[in-house]
């Protein structure tokens, strides 16, 4: 079956947050649709005259490198399809053709942070998608002791960027742009987190926390010092008590890149994809993507 893509028509709007509500339920819907929606960014695919599946391209800032310029980046998010009409190729043409929206609207990098681990090689043989992204995640009971004088201080999107881009000075990731943080930021709101710094006597660190439930804690980003990362747990564990707590850092290395070939750390796993229109380098060490709105 050939699969038709297309932008939407202002009165695809409804249709649009019906695939969205299937597939992600309410709660982030509205907040997405006031700030993020732009129809010239959005791909659907229809069957009559309805959309079925849906996706978008936001900006994302830029893909650093270890030399030259950064490539200017966007990010695929949000692809859904109803849940008759899954399983039929729908949500592989949507994603070919933001890819290809991407490149002709002069993003060098195109990401994809699958949903789930399954979806990478899905995407992989559907797409020029290829693995790019790992992360190093942990599922800790308890947090370390604190052993240092402490806090966790909120900061703004702003800021918290002037911290991201120093501690991941000389790594390759993406520098996400302001209007991405933002909605970051307004998502951690809504389920109880934000944005933190966090000074200790090794250095400064800085945190993207959410409370998934009462009992478990989702640090969807902690960037420190090696020496510091304990301390920095223990700050965030004080102000946010739990009984589990899912910490991503940036992975030491990855099967991409050649690092630690047979050796690889089994919490070390793939959370990105990426089609470039141009070369990246970043063998020598993995890329960090970080924040992905999921």
């Amino acid at each position: 079956m050939s699969i038709l893509t297309c932008r939407p028509h202002p009165d695809d709007i409804p249709a649009l947050q019906r695939i969205w509500a299937a597939a992600f339920g309410s709660g982030d819907l509205a907040g997405f649709f006031s700030f993020y929606f732009d129809p010239s960014m959005c791909v659907v695919a229809k069957c009559g005259d309805s959309p079925v599946s849906a996706g978008y391209l936001l900006p994302a800032g830029s893909y650093l490198d270890f030399d030259g310029p950064g490539a200017p980046c966007a990010m695929i998010y949000g692809v859904a399809t109803l849940p008759e009409f899954r399983g039929q190729g729908f949500g592989a043409a949507v994603v070919r053709a933001l890819i290809a929206e991407g490149h002709d609207s002069g993003y060098n990098a195109v990401t994809l942070c699958p949903a789930e681990d399954s979806l990478f090689d899905y995407y992989s043989a559907r797409t020029d998608l290829r693995d790019w992204f790992y992360m190093h995640e942990r599922r800790l009971t308890h947090a370390p002791a604190n052993e240092i004088n402490a806090g966790l201080m909120p900061v703004a999107a702003g800021e918290y960027d002037s911290l991201r881009s120093s501690l991941l000075a000389g790594v390759p990731h993406i520098a996400t742009d302001l209007r991405a943080l933002t909605y970051q930021a307004m998502l951690c709101r809504q389920y109880g987190g934000g944005f933190y710094s966090i000074d200790t006597k090794y250095g400064a660190a800085c945190a993207v926390v959410e409370r998934q439930s009462p009992d478990v804690v989702w640090i969807k980003e902690l960037l420190s010092p090696a020496e510091c990362e304990n301390g920095a747990l223990a700050v965030i564990a004080a102000s946010y008590p739990a009984k589990e707590y899912i910490v991503r850092t940036p992975a030491p290395a990855s099967p991409r890149s050649g690092q630690g070939s047979g050796n690889i750390d089994p919490s070390v796993r793939r959370f990105g994809m990426i089609s470039t229109a141009s070369t990246l380098h970043s063998q020598s060490a993995p890329p960090w993507l970080g924040l992905a709105f999921d």
